[in-house]
């Protein structure tokens, strides 16, 4: 017959809590194995193995199937309204700038420009990640992600 989970309840004084906690673990020691909370035995074995201790393999391969159809489940509905980015090489953007406010120098940052002058997408690094290039001298100015660019139009 299994015993019920000992609760640990935290105290003030952390000695305390320790030695609770240590003489609650000294009373997993007849649970069932799934029920050890940090014994770290946990009994995953499948139904069909054989006393040799290798599992059956198509447990696994079953397991890691499911793990699979899991993960893409999730990523079609992460990825369900995403559209690619529409910006190319030779590009002209503009970023945004992000203002901190400044007593000494006395700015404020509500007041300040929340755009950049206008720059040139000079590559693609990754898929979310260009570099933005000066239109006029061709320098690299900085990196950016493509969710803080926005088409130039005049």
């Amino acid at each position: 017959m299994c015993k019920s989970i000992p609760t640990v309840r935290i105290q003030s004084r952390p000695l305390t809590y320790i030695f609770q906690f240590l003489k609650s673990q000294n009373n997993t020691i007849n649970r069932p194995p799934l029920l050890r909370p940090c014994r770290y035995r946990w009994d995953l074995s499948p139904t069909g193995t054989d006393g040799t201790g290798e599992s059956d393999h198509s447990f696994w391969t079953q397991a890691y199937e499911n793990l699979k159809q899991a993960r893409s489940k999730v990523a079609r509905r992460y990825n369900a309204s995403r559209r690619p980015h529409q910006y190319r090489v030779g590009d002209t953007v503009v970023f945004r700038i992000h203002a901190v406010s400044s007593k000494a120098r006395n700015i404020t940052a509500k007041l300040l420009l929340r755009w950049s002058k206008p720059v040139v997408v000079a590559k693609i690094v990754g898929p979310n990640t260009v570099l933005l290039a000066n239109p006029e001298t061709g320098v690299i100015v900085r990196r950016a992600h493509v969710s803080q660019l926005k088409p130039f139009v005049l």
